[in-house]
């Protein structure tokens, strides 16, 4: 089987970190990427909609046609997210 997983850490004096395995069948993310603040960055491959970044943040990912994608990354303030992938074993709600 395949899938993603990822955790957290607090250390003692309240620093979080965020770990991850990448367990995908295809190679991705494979480049460092930084997104600097204030940069115009297109949004969807399907459109030329752009919008401008408020923060930096820097991850793994790929540019796409142009387009940085991450795939996980942190922000100036912090914020940490991460793709993971459940084949099988995770969906969408269809309630929204």
């Amino acid at each position: 089987m395949i899938g993603c997983s990822s955790f957290t850490l607090e250390s003692q004096d309240n620093k979080h970190f965020l770990s991850r395995t990448m367990d995908f069948q295809i190679e991705m993310a494979e480049q460092i990427l930084f997104i600097p603040r204030n940069k115009e960055i297109g949004i969807a491959h399907s459109n030329e909609e752009t919008i401008e970044t408020s923060y930096a943040c820097l991850g793994m990912g790929a540019m796409e046609e142009g387009h940085p994608v991450l795939f996980d990354g942190i922000n100036e303030k912090g914020l940490m997210g991460a793709t993971l992938y459940f084949p099988g074993y995770a969906d969408y709600s269809e309630n929204i």
